[in-house]
C-alpha cells in the first residue's frame, strides 16, 4: 500500500493501525482505538443481527427545506450555545423544539414524512 495517496486523516489511521499490529503490547489506546474502530467493527456489524432499512428519503431537499433550512440551521446553534454556555438550563431544549417547529420545522417534517409514504406505496 502506498500512504502517500492517503488524505491526512487517512494516514493518521494508517499509522496508528501499523503501531498497534507492530507491537500491541505497547500500543496507545489511540493506537487500538483506530485498530479497532477500522479492524473489528466491521465484521461485528457483518455478524450483527442487523436489518438493513431501505432508505425512501435521502439527500433530497424540499420546497420549505430550501427556503428555511438555513433559518432552523441558525436557531439550533444559536440554542445550543446557549444551553452549553448556561444562558439557559437544558429544559429550555424543549423550547427550542417548539420554536423550530413553529418556524418551519413541522412544514419540514410532515413534507419528509409525506414523500417517503409516497416512495413507501410504490415499492
Amino acid at each position: 500500500m502506498d500512504s502517500n495517496s492517503l488524505q491526512l486523516i487517512e494516514y493518521s489511521y494508517y499509522e496508528q493501525v501499523k503501531r498497534y499490529l507492530n507491537d500491541p503490547q505497547n500500543a496507545t489506546p489511540q493506537d487500538w482505538a483506530a485498530y479497532t474502530s477500522r479492524m473489528d467493527a466491521g465484521g461485528l456489524l457483518d455478524r450483527s443481527k442487523v436489518k438493513i432499512i431501505k432508505t425512501y428519503f435521502y439527500n433530497k431537499e424540499t420546497e420549505t427545506m430550501s427556503k428555511l433550512w438555513w433559518k432552523l440551521e441558525d436557531l439550533e446553534k444559536q440554542a445550543y450555545l446557549k444551553i452549553i454556555t448556561g444562558e439557559e438550563p437544558i429544559d429550555y431544549f424543549d423550547d427550542f423544539v417548539d420554536i423550530w417547529y413553529k418556524e418551519g420545522g413541522r412544514k419540514i417534517t410532515d413534507e419528509v414524512r409525506d414523500e417517503i409514504n409516497k416512495n413507501t406505496e410504490k415499492n
